[in-house]
């Protein structure tokens, strides 16, 4: 292959290769799901709630009926109190939310307009809840590919295609490799508003930089919008993700000028978010009560929730500076055996997701940013791991590498744009250093996601089967 070839003049080959390359990543993240039944809907306990409350939205009532509730879980003065129901021996369905001596789901409610529903309602049959996160991953994968194909073009498009490739898998696969061993209710709200916030960066990026004319750029927006108003009906903390739009729309507004027009138009690109709201905060008032309570403080889990009703009143700044800690640089112990790795904190887990912070250091490399009038953009990128933490701890008793998925995906877009702006300031000689040290790390964090997959978690494929994760400690040993 000539060694001239960037992402602004790809050949038909290389084109080829960057799209098996995505067919093959998206295989590879989808086809584990099935393996374990635990999460492959054969042992569904409390995981098959899409599937029930899509059955129950056709029944025409948004509660999870299960039958005769436990009278002493009705009798509780604090049913959510996990100490005094294991005390009075209660009857209960876990992690669910329970108001007024209902059953409903507390996790985002899209994925069963998106997927569950128009499945059901086409097929008559179920859709396993595990197949549901498998589309999502998908959607999540081509969206990772296409919006860093999309940053290349539009500011770095002599970027190298490896640079650009071996980053799309690794850092797909760094976002959703938890729910590859854990698919079912719990990352299909969290890959749905993965998905979701994908193509909304992807749609805004469109809009505000793609050099587009006006009415093409508002339908850009729309899109935008759509996604991003989705991803609060997926998961609340990924849609921190719509801080984004600030950026964004600053500088569409130093491209475009103001008038009673352009306003009229900017009110349509806005109008998913309204309407979606609305949706969102109906759906909520007809379960709780409350336009803004989403089922958060009446989960019956191992934790009682009530106290998280007021974010602001939960708040506890020695807990919130741990949980800080805790989620960016937390030393998992690590193993003399097979898979020799643990689950650590972000920055432990994934060394490249310093690079944005190292790199912006370099003045060379802050000019370059300017200059490419993505600083603001690159900035906000850097904020919101933080800010999601923060909500998240506001939200839970304690943070699990589950939720590092909300914010895996902002730290490895920042990364890259790290990756191909300190690459576009780079003499040629130090182009290809540059290139192989990257190429390195890249796959060292491939390696890395594949290892952490086969550590015993969440009820996992090697927690729920050991002896495969004796097998393969014996083939690294060498021995029978």
């Amino acid at each position: 292959m000539k060694d001239n070839i960037t992402i602004s003049n790809l050949n038909k080959k290389w084109k080829w290769i960057i799209c098996i390359v995505a067919m093959c990543t998206i295989f590879i993240s989808v086809l584990p799901m099935g393996i374990n039944p635990i999460w492959n809907g054969k042992i569904p306990q409390h995981r098959n709630q899409y599937e029930l409350l899509t059955n129950t939205m056709l029944k025409g009532h948004l509660y999870i009926d299960y039958g005769k509730v436990d009278q002493k879980l009705l009798d509780m003065k604090n049913p959510y109190d996990p100490v005094e129901r294991k005390k009075q021996k209660v009857d209960f369905h876990w992690d669910h939310a329970f108001y007024k001596g209902h059953y409903y789901m507390y996790f985002g409610v899209a994925p069963v307009f998106l997927t569950f529903l128009p499945y059901k309602l086409i097929t008559g049959r179920n859709l396993t809840t595990y197949h549901a996160t498998q589309l999502y991953v998908a959607g999540f994968i081509i969206g990772v590919f296409a919006l860093l194909y999309l940053l290349c073009k539009l500011f770095y498009s002599k970027t190298k295609p490896i640079l650009y490739l071996l980053s799309c898998v690794s850092l797909s696969i760094m976002c959703i490799w938890y729910s590859v061993g854990a698919p079912a209710l719990y990352c299909t709200a969290i890959t749905a508003g993965l998905c979701m916030a994908i193509w909304s960066i992807y749609f805004f990026l469109q809009a505000s930089y793609g050099k587009h004319s006006e009415n093409k750029s508002i339908v850009y927006a729309f899109f935008g919008s759509l996604f991003g108003a989705l991803t609060f009906a997926c998961r609340p903390p990924i849609a921190l993700v719509n801080f984004l739009v600030i950026p964004l729309f600053i500088h569409f507004l130093k491209e475009h000028k103001l008038n009673k027009k352009l306003i009229g138009k900017l009110f349509l690109a806005v109008l998913p978010y309204i309407i979606i709201g609305i949706l969102l905060m109906v759906y909520n008032y007809l379960r709780f009560d409350s336009p803004f309570e989403f089922g958060q403080s009446y989960q019956l889990t191992s934790a009682d929730q009530q106290q998280y009703a007021n974010m602001l009143s939960s708040l506890d700044l020695s807990n919130l500076l741990t949980n800080l800690r805790l989620n960016f640089f937390y030393c998992g112990e690590y193993f003399n055996n097979f898979p020799f790795v643990n689950i650590s904190g972000a920055f432990l887990n994934y060394p490249i997701l310093f690079l944005p912070i190292v790199m912006l250091a370099d003045e060379k490399f802050r000019k370059k940013l300017v200059e490419n009038k993505i600083m603001l953009f690159y900035i906000v990128l850097l904020l919101l791991p933080l800010l999601v933490t923060v909500v998240d701890s506001l939200w839970t008793p304690w943070l699990t590498e589950r939720y590092r998925m909300d914010i895996y995906y902002l730290m490895s877009i920042s990364t890259f744009i790290s990756i191909i702006n300190y690459y576009a300031i780079l003499n040629n000689k130090n182009k290809k250093i540059f290139t192989w040290i990257i190429s390195i790390l890249l796959v060292f964090t491939l390696i890395k996601s594949v290892l952490l997959f086969f550590v015993p978690n969440d009820s996992n494929l090697t927690s729920y089967y050991p002896e495969v994760l004796e097998k393969i400690g014996k083939i690294f040993k060498l021995s029978r």
